[in-house]
């Protein structure tokens, strides 16, 4: 059962028998009881031993079998060095072989995976993890402080590339009190410390024994181990056979295979060559949906579809130009005719309602002549732009960007729409030309986001934008505990994104993702990166 599918109408009066059921499992004693509670209640044998078989057993995990992923934006660079990583093939990766010190669960709230737990002095300057004990890497290596300190180093070291660099911009200093626990100093407060350990790019590496880390062979403590890998193709894992978590990594075996091409991948899962597909598009989702056989799993995210132009570079110096532009985007057609309902209205600013400090502000709406007002205004009636857009962003981009120009040409806008391969546009295009699109995977809170993409100094400010007051308000943010206060913080800079920000953000883009019916997986999934948080491999399980 997708998230958002409605239970049967059988299932009504039996709703809190069912969910019993669920707690306590599949066994002869659990089966007898359902049974007498829904004869009781007026429920046939055979409508009752369907709910049982279709709801109850389905929902109780099993050990065994495996399972093939159909995977998108797969390339030969394909490895396992969480600094160079940038594409949802690199991440399901991580997932699947490396725990984080930090997990985010399906309520999309942070729970402690490696890290035990965590507790920050006055004005969070100061921060003491526990580090489980007990844990293994694949290579039989045990995991100890040293290992978090080095893999925490090897992002924030001064000539380290990683996309994760600005996560550590208020750490002064790392060190070990014991073999089990760390404590971090940080220049200026953080109270988001721990939890933005649970980004995508942070998994626990092993370290060398000399201040470094491994990073070539996949090697980590997670679920699975790497028995393979071919890139750009295939790769191949094992269950690791020491996990530490109990009732979690139930597949024998599990295969990520390189499928870029949609149809391709929908083809795959037809004819059962995988069991489950990333990234179905839009506009075959309901083939696939009404497919025997086939589950659509359709889940609210935090990814957000972003249109960047480079605040510095005219005519996108001028925010008239730029709200112009914000103004004459109809996201709810966006919504309704790219993405065929499957995501939700964004409004300019990166925070969505299912993250934490998200602000409610007016949603912005389609207005022409308010758009041709800002026109005016800025003096560019008949504008010229180039407008680069391919389907690497998320299928459908192009047709959006055709759109888009139609609509910006009745305001006295002209967009010419450069279409791009999908091979090359995120080398070629994107932090390279001044307006294109891009797409950001979810976050667990805003400052994971704001710090990396928002920033004046952030690596991945993709659309060049610089607030002193936003940078001020960030780091404010970052170190206040105070939670009145910090929501005040993140509404005002809320604000200045949505008034005066270099970025059109007009979609929250739904986890679209297709599965076999033998594989399931609890009835709630998390939002923030696509195949359950990235998890799928650790979480789901197979029944046939």
């Amino acid at each position: 059962m997708s998230n958002n599918q409605n239970p049967k109408k059988e299932l009504n009066a039996f709703e809190q028998l069912i969910i019993g059921a669920k707690t306590e499992g599949v066994t002869r004693a659990s089966r007898r009881k359902f049974m007498q509670g829904a004869l009781a209640a007026g429920a046939s044998l055979a409508v009752a031993s369907s709910i049982w078989d279709s709801e109850v057993r389905a929902a109780t995990p099993t050990n065994g079998g495996s399972l093939s992923i159909g995977m998108n934006t797969a390339t030969v660079n394909d490895g396992f060095d969480p600094a160079t990583m940038n594409t949802n093939y690199h991440t399901i990766t991580m997932f699947t072989c490396r725990n984080y010190l930090v997990e985010i669960d399906e309520n999309n709230q942070p729970i402690p995976e490696l890290a035990e737990s965590w507790e920050a002095s006055a004005g969070a300057t100061e921060w003491h993890m526990k580090i489980r004990k007990g844990i293994e890497f694949h290579n039989g290596k045990s995991l100890t402080a040293e290992d978090i300190i080095a893999t925490m180093n090897y992002h924030r070291g001064k000539d380290s590339k990683s996309a994760a660099k600005p996560l550590f911009a208020t750490v002064d200093d790392i060190k070990a009190d014991g073999t089990d626990a760390i404590v971090v100093k940080m220049k200026s407060g953080n109270a988001d410390f721990p939890f933005t350990m649970s980004s995508w790019n942070l998994g626990i590496l092993p370290s060398d024994g000399k201040g470094g880390v491994e990073t070539a062979n996949g090697i980590g403590t997670g679920p699975y181990a790497v028995v393979s890998h071919n890139p750009g193709v295939e790769t191949v894992f094992k269950r690791f056979k020491n996990y530490w978590k109990p009732n979690r990594a139930h597949f024998d075996s599990v295969t990520l295979v390189a499928i870029n091409d949609s149809a391709a991948r929908n083809s795959a899962l037809v004819t059962k060559e995988v069991d489950a597909i990333m990234a179905v598009e839009n506009k075959t989702a309901r083939f696939l949906k009404n497919t025997p056989g086939i589950l659509l799993d359709d889940v609210t995210s935090s990814e957000a579809m972003t249109m960047p132009m480079f605040a510095d570079v005219p005519p996108y110096d001028n925010n008239d130009v730029r709200m112009a532009l914000k103004l004459v985007i109809d996201r709810k057609e966006v919504r309704d005719k790219i993405f065929f309902g499957h995501a939700s209205l964004a409004n300019d600013y990166p925070i969505s309602p299912i993250m934490p400090y998200w602000t409610d502000i007016p949603q912005r709406a389609y207005d022409p002549d308010q758009a041709k007002f800002h026109v005016k205004k800025a003096g560019a009636e008949g504008v010229q732009l180039k407008l680069f857009a391919s389907d690497a962003v998320y299928p459908g981009t192009v047709d959006l960007a055709v759109l888009y120009a139609a609509r910006a040409k009745a305001v006295g806008i002209n967009i010419e729409v450069v279409r791009y391969p999908t091979d090359g546009y995120w080398s070629d295009i994107w932090l390279k030309k001044p307006f294109c699109f891009s797409n950001w995977l979810g976050r667990p809170t805003p400052d994971a986001i704001y710090s990396v993409a928002y920033a004046a100094d952030a690596p991945w400010n993709e659309s060049h934008f610089k607030n002193a007051r936003f940078d001020e308000l960030l780091i404010q943010a970052r170190g206040e505990l105070d939670q009145e206060k910090r929501a005040a913080q993140y509404a005002e800079m809320a604000h200045i994104l949505y008034d005066g920000g270099s970025s059109i953000i007009p979609i929250f883009v739904n986890q679209l993702f297709a599965r076999r019916d033998y594989i399931q997986h609890g009835d709630k999934m998390t939002g923030n990166i696509t195949l359950d948080g990235g998890r799928a491999a650790e979480r789901w399980w197979r029944t046939g």
